[in-house]
């Protein structure tokens, strides 16, 4: 968050979620934000009662808790009734100013409910987090020699068993893994349903939550990917594998891998995408929010790559091309169709 200030798409969506309006596709959005995660994280960890022993928050049960139906003793003895909050501003939610107010209110509930939740309800296990916040990318080097680089938005877990009783590790968002070979504990990495399995292998993978797919791209060596209700897929080096999770289907092409791991090289390489699907991995970039019409150019595709160019600069290579225009608010970046 930029000078201390809320995301706008975060206000957006913990007010709604405050208001009962929160879809669990919107529910997974809210939790993909680095940010969020970050905060309620700083809670857990700081939290006194698990300072002998650290433990695992469950961060969806915890935002459930907090907009649920009932009241909150905070640590100062206050009671929060979180009904009458709900029925005091349901009825003002189109104003933006109130509900970034009841945004507002939501956020002092997590920062302070937080704590008192994890206490009681986390599991016994010591799990390391590792974690890119948006518009930044990060480097870690796993205790087996196994290297990680994420994407923005991005964050992997692991227990303290790692590297003694397995090698698994979860993943929120898109890593690239240069996996060190272990023929008894194979590497395993567990994201959003999907398990991918490797020994010595070099592979990405791209997995945000709110994303449609999944997709595995292998660069060396072998991997296994299991998904719920499908068939073992198998890689081989320069393929990779798309998994739609609304039909739980597989889709496997030869690509060149570079298209896909160029990121971490701090370049973005695009070859015959299109314009929303260029914009979804520009807002993690830049850190910005897309607003557009539904079925903007769904149709056209580009081929392009961004090395050192600012967000304008991009936006106007895209403009010479596709009859668009743009302005830049903050971190909002709204866009129409020319007539």
């Amino acid at each position: 968050m930029k000078k201390g200030k809320i995301n706008r798409n975060i206000k957006d969506l913990l007010a709604k979620s405050l208001l009962g309006d929160l879809s669990e596709k919107e529910q997974n959005k809210l939790l993909s934000f680095a940010e969020v995660r970050a905060m309620m994280f700083k809670q857990w960890e700081e939290n006194s009662d698990v300072k002998a022993e650290v433990k695992t928050p469950d961060y969806k049960k915890i935002l459930n808790r907090i907009t649920a139906n009932r009241s909150f003793k905070l640590r100062n003895g206050e009671v929060i009734e979180m009904q009458k909050i709900k029925k005091k501003y349901y009825n003002l939610r189109k104003s933006y100013l109130l509900i970034s107010r009841v945004a507002a209110v939501l956020l002092i509930l997590l920062l302070t409910v937080t704590g008192l939740y994890i206490s009681n309800s986390v599991r016994r296990t010591a799990v390391s987090e590792l974690v890119a916040p948006r518009g930044q990318k990060s480097m870690a080097i796993l205790e087996d020699g196994t290297v990680v680089w994420l994407n923005s938005g991005s964050s992997i877990r692991y227990t303290r068993n790692y590297n003694k009783r397995n090698r698994e590790v979860e993943l929120l968002g898109e890593a690239y893994f240069d996996v060190s070979k272990n023929i008894k504990l194979p590497f395993t990495v567990k994201s959003s349903g999907l398990m991918i399995k490797a020994l010595g292998t070099t592979f990405n993978l791209m997995a945000y939550p709110e994303d449609e797919t999944i997709a595995i791209t292998l660069i060396e060596g072998k991997v296994q990917v299991y998904a719920p209700g499908s068939k073992t897929i198998n890689l081989s080096p320069n393929q990779k594998a798309i998994y739609n999770k609304l039909n739980n289907n597989f889709f496997i092409k030869e690509i060149d891998p570079v298209f896909s791991v160029s990121w971490k090289d701090n370049v973005l390489k695009f070859d015959d995408q299109s314009l929303p699907d260029i914009l979804t991995q520009l807002e993690r970039w830049y850190d910005v929010k897309f607003y557009y019409p539904e079925n903007m150019l769904k149709d056209q595709r580009f081929t392009m790559t961004i090395k050192t160019e600012s967000l304008r600069e991009v936006l106007e290579l895209i403009r010479i091309s596709t009859p668009i225009k743009f302005k830049i608010e903050v971190d909002s970046v709204y866009i129409t169709l020319m007539n």
